[in-house]
């Protein structure tokens, strides 16, 4: 399967302003792109939390990112940001940005098993 490449990357780089130390959460893991263009201008501080609902989106996001010790991986629904941002806070002290990614990705179009048909 290619690599999956999200739309709108340098808006979101510009927006959130990734830097050394900081910390923030993808409530929509997906695959991975987003956090690693975030985390990979975080060097070796900071952290992304990265929330997914789909297994198979998971492991394929644990796979692409596995040389980046600095993602965290939350198998669970954006709908409970509430206490995962509760749980990022006791641990880190703070949350730097927040990114929601709803736009469609064609990973779901393109298996009709996987989502849309």
């Amino acid at each position: 399967m290619p690599l999956h490449l999200p739309v709108l990357t340098n808006q979101v780089i510009r927006f959130l302003e990734p830097k050394p130390g900081k910390i923030f959460i993808d409530c929509t893991l997906g695959v991975g792109g987003h956090t690693e263009s975030l985390i990979t201008q975080l060097g070796n501080s900071g952290a992304v939390y990265g929330i997914e609902v789909d297994d198979r989106n998971l492991q394929k996001a644990q796979e692409r990112l596995k040389s980046y010790s600095h993602v965290h991986y939350i198998r669970d629904n954006f709908e409970n940001l509430e206490e995962i941002a509760k749980n990022v806070l006791q641990k880190e002290g703070k949350i730097d940005g927040i990114l929601f990614d709803l736009g469609l990705s064609s990973l779901h179009v393109d298996e009709s098993e996987r989502g849309f048909s």
